[in-house]
């Protein structure tokens, strides 16, 4: 998906309150202007395995019970359980927005090819991956993160996975020259992704003053748990392959089989100016889309993800298009919360749309009903869904 812009007359909503951060004065790279030093920090974060998980990875029986519209055939090998042990994504630029996006301030920025600025995801988990030197940020309120992949003449970036999966009883390891092979050991594999970046939304304005201060920390909070999935290629799991996002041919639409294929979701951030590392809260949605919701030590929500998820045997109907950033996690009086993901494109700004929305959210196992925008068609009907809270 490419960079999101404004259109006009569009009123954003990111959030009733605001993060102060009051700087000193300098001056810096931009020419003299009142600023404060920012330093942008990738974290990964980890969410702690709730005791009844094995829901997401237990019997086909136990996911079609816990799944609406999922139906059951073993000949799906596929599988989201991908054990990744590197992941590299080239980050060229990392710049903050205002709401009308006519100002920006680049808090990160790589000169270098793909493979000269790719960054370890990995990693560490709570751990800057970035090692980026803090930058002069000018006075003013920033609502939105933005993060460049590539540059905008070559449409898309290509990113590398290392790591492992079972499938159909075997255990399958990336390999370079064949995707994935039952012989290790597991080597990278290059993954192309259209776009050139994506925009997300603060959970509050960011303002940046001059009366007294230091050099800031903005974390940017990330969980590549589930990001990849892998499939042995057959005309049945040719609905998981994208021409963008896969490495390996489509699948062709016969009884013949196919080469394997890797997909990776993208890795979508939520940033925030915070001492304590962020607690991150993941559920199934429908058995067949992960969700996954940030949240500082104090509860505040900061933002999610929504991605595709895939379990051998077992073909899920989600309702809705996991493949998109939230655009709004807050709560509500009752400790609910409101749940609201980007409209489908060219929409995606638009209030009126959006591909996953649920008013009334419960931090539980539970169901309910969302609302879905549908790409094309832009209409907007309600489906109903099952949760399954898998981190505590």
């Amino acid at each position: 998906m490419g960079r999101f812009k404004a259109s006009a007359g569009v009123t954003i909503a990111v959030g009733v309150g605001a993060w102060m951060v009051q700087g000193c004065l300098g001056i810096g790279e931009d020419g003299g202007k009142r600023g404060v030093l920012v330093k942008p920090q990738l974290v990964r974060a980890e969410g702690k395995a709730a005791s009844h998980a094995a829901v997401s990875v237990g019997s086909a029986a136990a996911k079609k019970s816990a799944s609406p519209g999922a139906t059951l055939d073993p000949d799906l090998h596929w599988s989201s359980q991908v054990a990744i042990t590197s992941l590299k994504v080239p980050i060229k630029q990392i710049s903050l927005h205002n709401a009308a996006f006519d100002h920006e301030a680049d808090i990160y920025i790589c000169s270098g090819s793909n493979d000269a600025c790719q960054v370890e995801m990995a990693g560490t988990a709570f751990q800057d991956a970035l090692n980026a030197t803090p930058r002069r940020v000018e006075m003013g309120e920033y609502n939105y993160v933005f993060v460049r992949t590539c540059d905008d003449s070559e449409g898309s970036y290509h990113s590398t996975v290392t790591g492992s999966v079972n499938l159909d009883g075997k255990t399958w390891t990336t390999n370079t020259a064949s995707v994935l092979d039952t012989v290790g050991p597991a080597t990278p594999v290059s993954i192309r992704s259209d776009g050139c970046g994506r925009t997300y939304p603060l959970p509050h304005p960011l303002r940046i003053t001059d009366t007294l201060g230091a050099e800031v920390d903005f974390k940017l909070y990330f969980d590549i748990e589930e990001l990849a999935y892998a499939a042995l290629g057959s005309r049945k799991t040719s609905g998981a392959w994208t021409p963008g996002n896969c490495s390996g041919d489509r699948p062709a639409e016969t009884d013949a089989p196919s080469p394997p294929f890797l997909c990776i979701g993208y890795p979508d951030i939520s940033g925030i100016i915070d001492a304590a590392p962020a607690v991150l809260e993941r559920y199934r949605i429908n058995g067949g889309a992960t969700m996954g919701l940030f949240f500082t030590a104090d509860d505040l929500a900061i933002g999610g993800y929504t991605r595709r998820f895939f379990t051998e045997g077992v073909d899920a109907n989600t309702g809705f298009q996991a493949i998109m950033p939230l655009r709004n996690v807050s709560k509500n009086p009752d400790g609910t919360l409101y749940v609201d993901g980007y409209g489908p494109p060219p929409n995606a700004y638009d209030l009126d749309k959006s591909v996953f929305r649920v008013p009334v959210f419960q931090r539980a196992d539970h169901s309910g009903s969302f609302s879905a925008t549908a790409e094309g068609t832009m209409e907007t009907t309600s489906h109903p869904y099952e949760a399954v809270r898998l981190t505590h």
